[in-house]
């Protein structure tokens, strides 16, 4: 798998944004997302996020 390949996760809500980067909630964690590396569809809660970046986050377990 490409490590920069995109992948969609579902995320609960927008904590927080500023013009970097959104703070999201997934279940009961609160992470940080770089604008710059992600795609957010906030309609949908959904942001596309480079794998590596997933595994950095720890986000694998809310991977589709």
């Amino acid at each position: 798998m490409d490590n920069n390949e995109l992948i969609q996760l579902k995320y609960d809500e927008i904590i927080q944004e500023t013009d970097l980067a959104w703070l999201l909630r997934f279940g009961d964690d609160e992470v940080w997302m770089p604008k710059s590396r992600c795609e957010n569809d906030d309609e949908e809660r959904l942001i596309s996020v480079p794998q590596w970046l997933i595994e950095e986050k720890g986000l694998e377990v809310y991977a589709d």
